[in-house]
C-alpha cells in the first residue's frame, strides 16, 4: 500500500505540474534484479535552487501544499530498499527514477 502512494504521489505531483497543454509518461521496466520506474512530465520543471531541497520536509512550491509530498516518497522508496532521483530543466519538465530491488522484505506492510 504505501509503495503505491509513493508512486501515486509523484504521479500527482507530474500531473499539477502541467499547466495546459502537456503528457505525464510512466514507464516501468525490470533490469538486473532491479525494478525501475520512471515517471516524466514535460511540466515547469524545478529550478536549481528548488532541487536542492525537493525531499526536505515543509518545503513547498505550492499554494496549498504541506511540503511532505517528496519526503514521504522518498522514505517509503528507502524503507523498501530503493533509490529515487530526480531530473529537471525549468520550462521542460521533471524526471523522477526510482529503482527497487526485485526481491526485498516489505517493511511493515504489502505492496
Amino acid at each position: 500500500m504505501k509503495l503505491r502512494q509513493a508512486i501515486l504521489n509523484l504521479l500527482k505531483n507530474a500531473r499539477e505540474s502541467i499547466h495546459g497543454p502537456g503528457s505525464v509518461r510512466l514507464d516501468v521496466w525490470s533490469k538486473c534484479d532491479e525494478l525501475h520506474i520512471r515517471i516524466e512530465d514535460t511540466g515547469c520543471g524545478i529550478t536549481k535552487g528548488q532541487m536542492e531541497e525537493i525531499f526536505t520536509p515543509f518545503v513547498t512550491t505550492k499554494s496549498s501544499g504541506t511540503g511532505l509530498g517528496l519526503p514521504v516518497v522518498q522514505n517509503i522508496i528507502h524503507a523498501h530498499h530503493g533509490t529515487v532521483s530526480v531530473t529537471s530543466i525549468p520550462n521542460h519538465g521533471t524526471t523522477f527514477e526510482v529503482l527497487l530491488p526485485v526481491h526485498w522484505e516489505s517493511p511493515d506492510h504489502p505492496l
